[in-house]
């Protein structure tokens, strides 16, 4: 079952959006395919997981698993707390299974 966190939001305080729209994605993802092998592996992962870019730096091979199918990201934004106060589960990694054979 999928968690919904209410504190979540597309738009920032100014009203601004705060991510890609499906169309944006797409042509995020059809722009880098004319980019450079390492590029593309990189916009790939970002469009595909949904990481942070300083996450998506920061891997390294040891936190791809082609075997699982998985990226295991280290988590750098670790809130104690949400906007309404209440306490988060400590998570220090993320999984993601998203790599396809």
């Amino acid at each position: 079952m999928t968690k919904f966190f209410p504190e979540m939001t597309l738009f920032d305080e100014h009203g601004k959006r705060l991510y890609l729209s499906e169309s944006e994605r797409s042509r995020f993802l059809e722009a880098s395919k004319s980019e450079n092998r390492e590029n593309r592996v990189f916009c790939a992962v970002l469009h595909f997981t949904g990481c942070r870019i300083s996450e998506a730096l920061e891997l390294t091979d040891r936190q791809i698993s082609i075997q699982d199918q998985a990226i295991i990201f280290r988590t750098l934004k670790k809130r104690k707390h949400d906007k309404q106060g209440r306490e988060r589960e400590n998570l220090n990694f993320a999984r993601c299974r998203c790599l396809q054979k």
